[in-house]
C-alpha cells in the first residue's frame, strides 16, 4: 500500500495527470514503464519511429533538432512534471527531435498500446493525453500561422481580410440538445444580437444516427455513439450560397457534411479566392472545438447541403462526462491536427525554399508572386481549418488571360 500511495503521489506531480482520482492513478501505474537516464543519454532519437510518450518524474531533458548540415539546435527543455512525445503516442510517426537527458533523470513511458487499453478502465487518462496532444499541436499550428502571416505581410499580401457580407448559417450560442424551428431560431438569434437565418435559406432539421452513418469520419462509430451525437448536434438544410462560418469571426462549432458540398473561400491580396471544395462525409472547422481563434476562411455552400453542427459547449459536456463517443472524437481531432501539423511543416519549408526574389517596390505583382501568395493562403487555411488539406497547394490555380500557365507559376506552386 505504501508503494501504491507513493506512486500515486509521483503521478499527481505530473501536470498532465494531476486531476486523476485514485482508481485512475492505479490503472495508469500498471501501464507506466520507468526508465532511468544518465547525463547525455538519449531518450528519443530524431527520425526513429515513435509510439509512446514520456513524463519526467525527476531531472531535466532537452529537445534538440539536427539540421541538414549536421549541426544541432536546442528547441526546448522538458522539466520535471512535463510530458514529451504525446503526439507520437496518439499517432505513431518518426520522432521530430532528439530528446537528451541533461542530468540524471527518471521518466515514465506510456505506449500507444497501453493508452488504448486504458480507454475502458481509465478514460480520464485518455482524455488528458488527447487534450495534451491537441494543445501541443494547436500551439505549433498557431506558431506556423503567425509565421505565415508575417511572410504574407512582408510580401504585401495580407493573410486575412474582411469579406463582403454573406448570408450566415450558424446556431452558435444556441442550445444544442434539441432541434429548433426556423421561427424559434430567428427569435434566439435576435436575442443573441446575431443575424437570423431566413427560413427561405436554411431549415433546422433533426438528424438521426442513420444520417450520421453517411459521414465518412463516423462510418466506424456504433449506432449508439452516432445516436448520442445526434442528440447534441443540430442539422441544417441549407440552400446554395449560405455561409457555415465567416473568415475572421470567432469559431464556436464544427460541421459534418452529410450531403451537398461547400467551398473554402479566403481573401488573398484583396481578392476572394476559392481554395478548396469539400463534399459529403467531410468534417469542417473542427479546430473550433479546441481553440477559440478566429476562423481563417469562409465556408460557403455550393449546392443544397445537409450539414450537422456540433458546438464546442456540447462537445465539452460530452468530454467532461467521459462519454466514449467524446473520447473517440477527441482523439480523432487530435490525430487530424497532428497530421496536418506534420504536412504543413513540410509544405512551409518547401514554399520558403522556392520563394521568388522580392519584386521592386511600386511594381505590380508578378504571376509567380500571385501563385505563391495563394499557396501560402491555402497553407494558412489548412493550418487553421483541418478539413482543408495542405496538399491542395499542388492544385492552386492562377488564371492567366490566355489560360496558359508559365513555368515560373508551375515552379511557384509545386517547388519543382
Amino acid at each position: 500500500m505504501a508503494d501504491r500511495t507513493a506512486l500515486r503521489r509521483v503521478i499527481r506531480e505530473i501536470r498532465l495527470f494531476a486531476v486523476l482520482d485514485d482508481a485512475d492513478c492505479d490503472a495508469l501505474a500498471h501501464h507506466l514503464k520507468p526508465r532511468r537516464l544518465g547525463t547525455g543519454e538519449v531518450l528519443y532519437r530524431q527520425g526513429e519511429p515513435g509510439d509512446r510518450l514520456a513524463v519526467v518524474a525527476d531531472g531535466l531533458l532537452m529537445a534538440r533538432v539536427t539540421r541538414e548540415d549536421g549541426t544541432q539546435a536546442d528547441v526546448g527543455q522538458v522539466m520535471r512534471g512535463e510530458v514529451v512525445g504525446e503526439m507520437a503516442c496518439l499517432d505513431p510517426a518518426p520522432r521530430s527531435a532528439n530528446v537528451v537527458a541533461l542530468g540524471s533523470s527518471l521518466v515514465y513511458e506510456l505506449s500507444r498500446a497501453s493508452l488504448r487499453a486504458l480507454v475502458s478502465s481509465a478514460p480520464s487518462v485518455v482524455v488528458e493525453v488527447s487534450g495534451a496532444a491537441i494543445r501541443a499541436a494547436t500551439h505549433r499550428l498557431r506558431s506556423a500561422n503567425d509565421r505565415i502571416e508575417g511572410i504574407l505581410a512582408a510580401r504585401g499580401a495580407p493573410g486575412g481580410g474582411q469579406p463582403a457580407p454573406h448570408r450566415m448559417a450558424s446556431t452558435a450560442g444556441y442550445p444544442a440538445q434539441r432541434p429548433l424551428s426556423a421561427s424559434s431560431l430567428a427569435v434566439q438569434a435576435a436575442q443573441a444580437g446575431q443575424q437570423a437565418i431566413s427560413p427561405l435559406l436554411s431549415t433546422v432539421v433533426a438528424v438521426s444516427a442513420n444520417d450520421l452513418g453517411r459521414v465518412a469520419a463516423l462510418a466506424d462509430y456504433s449506432a449508439e455513439e452516432r445516436q448520442i451525437l445526434a442528440s447534441v448536434a443540430t442539422g441544417h438544410l441549407l440552400e446554395p450560397g449560405v455561409l457555415l462560418c465567416r473568415e475572421a469571426e470567432p469559431g464556436r462549432s464544427c460541421f459534418l457534411l452529410v450531403a451537398g458540398g461547400v467551398e473554402v473561400v479566403k481573401t488573398v491580396s484583396g481578392t476572394e479566392r476559392v481554395l478548396a471544395t469539400l463534399g459529403p462525409g467531410q468534417l469542417v472547422g473542427q479546430m473550433a472545438l479546441v481553440d477559440r481563434a478566429p476562423r481563417s476562411a469562409t465556408i460557403r455552400t455550393t449546392a443544397r447541403t445537409l450539414a450537422v453542427e456540433l458546438q464546442r459547449d456540447a462537445f465539452d459536456r460530452l468530454v467532461r462526462a467521459r462519454s466514449p463517443l467524446a473520447l473517440r472524437f477527441q482523439e480523432q481531432i487530435a490525430i487530424a491536427g497532428i497530421r496536418q501539423l506534420r504536412l504543413a511543416t513540410d509544405k512551409l519549408a518547401l514554399l520558403l525554399a522556392t520563394m521568388p526574389p522580392p519584386r521592386p517596390r511600386g511594381t505590380a505583382p508578378r504571376r509567380e508572386d500571385q501563385a505563391k501568395d495563394i499557396c501560402f493562403a491555402i497553407l494558412q487555411t489548412a493550418v487553421n481549418e483541418w478539413g482543408v488539406d495542405a496538399s491542395d497547394i499542388e492544385n492552386a490555380v492562377v488564371v492567366r488571360p490566355d489560360g496558359i500557365m508559365t513555368q515560373a507559376e508551375l515552379r511557384a506552386r509545386t517547388g519543382r
